[in-house]
């Protein structure tokens, strides 16, 4: 991974160093079902509630946090709210940041999405959409627009953004430098993790990849 990567959308950026805590949102409804969730409204289960209030607990513990960002799909903003309360931080809804559009796969299992013809072709290059829904370069694009916006509207401290998996695997591939063909190559994280980044001088550079000592405190 060649970390550091300068990226366009960062030249002539008037900043000092900005944190990026990008997080996935908690455990849904449609994960527990084994379900393509897309844009579809699923709330968190228990258990992403529960998540949701130790990533929370485990982020005013170890962060300072100035601003939340969060895609304005519920399971992203109920996974911020728990942090937002506790830092006092009101939650900036960003379509943006949206998981990707998976059109007519919407609510389908994994299992019969697999034996999809459709699905077969789509795995073959980022370009191809899904039916009725976006490519990953669509994804990649998004996100790339979200970040601009980001780093538009906050010169230094530390930024939350809760997103999706897709999403993560796009700020992976930014950091990396890598092609936006190659986003959906990137690893995604486990529902409520987090991957740290640092934007200075024109570069975006992963710290730290899937932060969950939260996900690991047993429950009482």
């Amino acid at each position: 991974m060649r970390c550091g990567a300068s990226l366009p959308v960062l030249r002539g950026s008037r900043y000092n160093m900005i944190r990026l805590l990008v997080i996935r949102h908690g455990y849904t409804v449609t994960n527990a079902e084994g379900r393509y969730t897309g844009q579809l409204d699923a709330p968190l289960t228990a258990e992403g509630e529960v998540q949701a209030e130790r990533l929370g607990t485990y982020l005013a513990e170890h962060e300072a946090i100035d601003r939340i960002y969060a895609s304005d799909l519920s399971r992203a903003i109920r996974t911020a709210a728990p942090t937002a309360a506790r830092f006092g931080l009101d939650i900036i809804p960003m379509p943006e940041l949206r998981e990707i559009d998976v059109g007519e796969f919407t609510g389908m299992t994994f299992e019969s999405i697999r034996v999809n013809p459709a699905y077969q072709a789509l795995k073959q290059d980022a370009v191809t959409p899904f039916p009725g829904g976006e490519s990953f370069v669509d994804l990649y694009l998004r996100t790339e627009k979200a970040l601009e916006r980001i780093l538009a509207e906050n010169t230094d401290g530390t930024v939350m953004l809760v997103t999706h998996a897709g999403n993560v695997r796009c700020f992976s591939c930014m950091a990396a430098g890598d092609s936006y063909l190659a986003s959906r190559d990137h690893p995604a994280i486990a529902n409520t993790a987090l991957d740290i980044y640092q934007v200075e001088n024109g570069k975006l550079t992963q710290i730290a990849h899937e932060v969950k000592e939260h996900l690991e405190v047993p429950t009482p």
